[in-house]
Order: C-alpha cells, then sequence, then structure tokens
C-alpha cells in the first residue's frame, strides 16, 4: 500500500478541503439571498439544508452509473455532507433517515473513493452515542464496516481506523462482549490488521491504525471468557505473534528501520514521533500483560521489539529532551519498566545504559533544584508551584525508584562470567550512578539493589585490572 497523501489531513473531518463548499458560519456573514434559501429548512440549529441533504440521500438510493469521481458535482455534495457531520444536528437527522444502512449498502470495491466518503461520514457520526446505540444493535451493519479490514486502498483504510477508534470509546458501559463479537466474527481480523501495519507505507494511516488498536485493546482487554459458542478470547485473538510483528514493522516505517543515537544540539524526535511512540507503549503495555501468552507471542521477535524500546528511551538520555521533566517523559519510563517487568526483563545492553544515564540526569536535575533552593533567597512572590506546574508535579525520587528496580531485575540478567567481554558501560557512568543512588531517600525499600551495586562494581574492578 503506498502512501498517498490526503490533501486535508489537517481538517477535523478529514474531507478534501478542495472540495469544501460549505463551513460553519453566523447569519451576519452571509447575504439576504442565502437566508432567504435556507430559511425554514435549517437541521436542527444549523443553517445547513434538510433538502440538500435529503437529495443527496436520494440520490444515494437510485446508484450511480459511473464512478463518483466522473461525477463531480455529486462528489461535491458528498464531501458537502461529509463536512456537516461535525454537527450532532446533522447527524441525528441523518439517523432519522437510516443513513448507517443506506451507506453500508451502497459501498462499493469498484468505487474506492465513494467508499471512502461514505466510511469518513460514518466516521464523523460516532461520534455521537446515539451513532453508536444503533451500530451496536446492528450486526450486519457493523460487521460489513469492519470487513473493509481487507481493503488495499490506503484511504479507505485511514477513514475505517478513524471509525473504528470513535465506535469503541471505553464508556465502561458493560458493552465490550456485544462489540468482541462482531469483531471475532470478522474472518482473520486481526492477521488483515496485522497485514496493514507490516505492509503500509502511509505514515498517516499507520498513526490511525495504532489509534484504533489502542481503543480496540482497552476496550476488549477485559475479556478473557467467551460465552459458550464463542469464537475465541480477547488474549486468543489479539496477543499474537503476527500482531507485535505488525507492530514493530509500523513503527519502524514511522520512525525508520536504523536506531538513533540522538546528540545533543541534533534534532529530537518530532511532537508526532513522541506521539506515536507513547502509542506503541500503550498498546504494548497491554499485549504484554497475559504471562505465558505474551511471551509466546514476543518471543520471536523480542530482538527487535527491544531495540524499539530502546529508540524510544534513546532521546530521554539528553538534557535538552528530557529536562525539565514532563509527564509525557514519566510515562515512557513507567510504560517501558512495565513492559520489560512483564516480559521477565530481557537482556539488552543499550536499555540497561540508557536507564542509567536517565537515572544520573534525573538525580542530577533533582540535585540543581535543591542547590537553588538552599542559594536563593526566594521573593514573596515566589513560590515552588512553578516548577511543579512545569513538571506536573512529577516525584523524581519516585521514578528513580521506578527505574532502580528496573536495573536490579536487568542486571541478574548478565552472566557474571562474562563480565569480562561487556564493555558497553564506562567507569564515569558508573560511578556518577553509584554516587546517585547513596542521595536517593527511598532506596532501602528496593529489593536486591545490593546486587546491583555489586554487578556494576565489578565493572569498576576489571576496569582497573585493564589499567595495571
Amino acid at each position: 500500500m503506498e502512501e498517498v497523501e490526503n490533501p486535508s489531513e489537517s481538517s477535523a473531518t478529514n474531507s478534501p478541503q478542495l472540495l469544501h463548499t460549505t463551513a460553519n458560519f453566523d447569519a451576519d456573514d452571509v447575504d439576504s439571498s442565502l437566508i432567504e434559501k435556507v430559511k425554514g429548512d435549517p437541521i436542527g440549529n444549523t443553517l445547513y439544508s434538510q433538502r440538500f441533504v435529503l437529495a443527496t440521500l436520494m440520490k444515494l438510493t437510485k446508484g450511480l452509473e459511473k464512478p463518483i469521481s466522473e461525477d463531480e458535482d455529486f462528489e461535491k455534495d458528498l464531501c458537502t455532507l461529509w463536512d456537516q457531520t461535525v454537527e450532532p444536528d446533522v447527524v441525528k437527522f441523518l439517523l432519522e433517515y437510516n443513513f448507517l444502512e443506506l451507506f453500508t449498502a451502497a459501498l462499493d470495491e469498484n468505487d474506492p473513493r465513494l467508499t471512502e466518503i461514505l466510511v469518513g461520514i460514518i466516521a464523523n457520526a460516532v461520534s455521537l452515542p446515539e451513532t453508536r446505540v444503533v451500530l451496536e444493535e446492528s450486526p450486519e451493519i457493523t460487521c460489513t464496516l469492519i470487513s473493509l479490514i481487507s481493503s488495499t486502498d490506503s484511504l479507505i483504510l485511514v477513514q475505517l481506523m478513524r471509525l473504528l477508534q470513535g465506535m469503541l470509546v471505553f464508556e465502561n458501559s458493560g458493552d465490550e462482549m456485544i462489540w468482541f463479537q462482531y469483531f471475532s466474527s470478522v474472518e482473520d481480523f486481526v492477521d488483515k490488521f496485522s497485514f496493514v501495519l507490516a505492509s503500509s507505507t502511509s505514515n498517516t494511516l499507520l498513526k490511525h491504525s495504532l489509534d484504533a488498536l489502542y481503543a480496540i485493546c482497552a476496550k476488549f482487554a477485559v475479556i478473557e471468557i467467551m460465552p459458550e459458542g464463542g469464537k475465541s478470547t480477547f488474549i486468543d485473538m489479539f496477543v499474537t505473534s503476527t500482531l507485535i510483528t505488525g507492530l514493530i514493522e509500523a513503527f519502524r516505517q514511522v520512525l525508520g528501520n536504523n536506531p538513533v543515537d540522538y546528540e545533543e544540539g541534533l534534532s529530537m524526535p518530532t511532537e508526532n514521533e513522541v506521539k506515536f511512540m507513547s502509542l506503541f507503549l500503550d498498546v504494548n503495555v497491554i499485549l504484554t500483560q497475559y504471562k505465558e501468552k505474551s511471551h509466546v507471542a514476543y518471543e520471536e521477535k523480542l530482538v527487535d521489539f527491544l531495540e524499539c524500546l530502546s529508540r524510544i528511551l534513546s532521546p530521554l538520555t539528553q538534557p535538552i529532551y528530557l529536562l525539565p521533566v514532563t509527564t509525557t517523559h514519566q510515562g515512557v519510563i513507567e510504560n517501558c519498566s512495565d513492559i520489560l517487568q512483564a516480559l521477565d526483563f530481557p537482556l539488552n545492553n543499550s536499555i540497561f545504559k540508557q536507564l542509567l544515564i536517565i537515572f544520573n540526569l534525573l538525580a542530577e536535575s533533582k540535585e540543581a533544584k535543591k542547590t537553588k533552593k538552599s542559594t536563593e533567597k526566594q521573593s514573596e512572590w515566589d513560590s515552588d508551584s512553578e516548577d511543579d506546574e512545569s513538571t506536573g508535579n512529577i516525584d523524581l525520587e519516585d521514578l528513580q525508584c521506578t527505574i532502580l528496580e528496573c536495573l536490579t531485575k536487568l542486571s541478574t540478567k548478565f552472566e557474571q562470567e562474562e563480565i569480562h567481554k561487556r564493555t558497553f558501560l564506562d567507569e564515569k557512568l558508573i560511578k556518577t550512578f553509584l554516587n546517585g543512588i547513596e542521595k536517593c531517600e527511598n532506596v532501602e525499600s528496593i529489593d536486591d539493589l545490593k546486587d546491583l551495586r555489586d554487578f556494576l562494581s565489578k565493572f569498576l574492578t576489571q576496569n582497573d585490572s585493564k589499567m595495571k
């Protein structure tokens, strides 16, 4: 699936900007002739015309004699309707005329542009709870839409992923089993989803796909036992090596195949890349929590997966990016720790070293704050609230303990007799880290911390013997 740039990716509705013929406006902004045209015919509190919407629906019911791309006027009308569906009143009006059934019947695999627009309109409409209720009570319609995962058209898939994400809003409503049965009834849904992740070259599609996958996982992760006659559990269906492979390939496509060793002064990850990395972690936090099943799913691609984690941690090893610590940084560190713990702390030299560096930077930041407080006399207008606000009230001490707990477990994976072969840690890094441990207030609560100290001390001993 080659990447095709959507010209309106920034549009709230994702409909093409070239085809926009309407927009939200106040009555004061239009001339009297336009007001007369829509007077007596508005949808709810909007200035959108009931006649226009009904005429568009009517034409769709009659069927199209040619692809919509060859009918410019009707394409514009449908795209106008696409824009209008950001208004709840328009969606409610469409629901009165059973538009979901009409649109689903009009989907045409031989007319991808038409299918893209219709699915895009439904994707807008599912933001309204009433639309989700109709879909929940309409298995034929919903399963038909979900089955579009078989499409090879990237633009259709972008809209489908928007639809899936919006459709599965997690409301703790107890409807998880109903939705899951719809997904599990679509043949090879996860394999097809995984294929999209593994093969698409469209970053836009992959970002929407990860959004959709997280919505799916968050919705269905609580399902462990299917009722009699059910096909599978969430674990059976989603915790698979195929999906893990797809996630890794999607990560590489969006962020590049080669590891990046960020250096101070060089470009850091973009905002979109940070969001993608955080979402990648959120999905894997869920998928790694199923003990033996997760271990089996990740086993084949574990080395590649750990490279992804290392890539995510890499920018945090630079002060220019990590400091001041934000809630996003905190989430990355904690999620990486949770994933490593769930996978029984698999060995990876890069991750071990990165966690050491991050710990040292947090210690440095903590000491700098203490020094500032002790040497600067605050005015009556100064307070700690500004620092707390900028860092999201993050407890650096707790974050350091999270890293220490992870490091203690990781260190046990190194074969002690081969320590002389491991040269990835330097003396300065180790000494700074050991010094930082002494300044932590809660280290005594961490099990096996002595083993970590001993492990790192052997590096120093080995280096000393080499010097002699």
